[in-house]
């Protein structure tokens, strides 16, 4: 019976599919907006967490101490979450305390690898991030 009515009114079945409509884009509007929140929380948490490492004296005596895979992943969280500043200071304090022999962090900016290159370290961080 059901079926008999919409095909005499289709106006009901238009009625249906508008409310359906309706209500995916109430559901997708309520959850963009708790996304936002969470994200807001989450940026929140990454700046905390960034302007704490943003110390000079702290990254001078730390960074020396992380292998070089350790101070790779912490620079390339600051450069990805948009806290250059905070990736380069942790970089050029790790290479300058790193004593690893032929140890990539220290070929950065003035100094020359073995084989003559020089690291360009803005470049090199753009690499991380990527």
């Amino acid at each position: 019976m059901m079926k008999t009515l919409r095909k005499l009114n289709p106006w009901a079945n238009r009625r249906a599919e508008r409310d359906a409509v309706a209500s995916a884009l109430l559901f997708a509007i309520q959850r963009v907006g708790e996304l936002d929140n969470e994200v807001a929380i989450l940026r929140s948490a990454v700046d905390e967490f960034a302007d704490v490492f943003n110390d000079g004296m702290l990254a001078s005596m730390v960074g020396g101490k992380f292998t070089c895979g350790e101070a790779d992943s912490l620079v390339r969280f600051f450069a990805r979450v948009g806290r250059e500043e905070v990736a380069e200071l942790w970089l050029e304090c790790h290479a300058e305390e790193d004593d690893d022999e032929g140890d990539l962090h220290k070929t950065f900016d003035d100094e020359s690898a073995e084989d003559g290159t020089v690291v360009d370290l803005g470049k090199y961080l753009v690499e991380l991030a990527a």
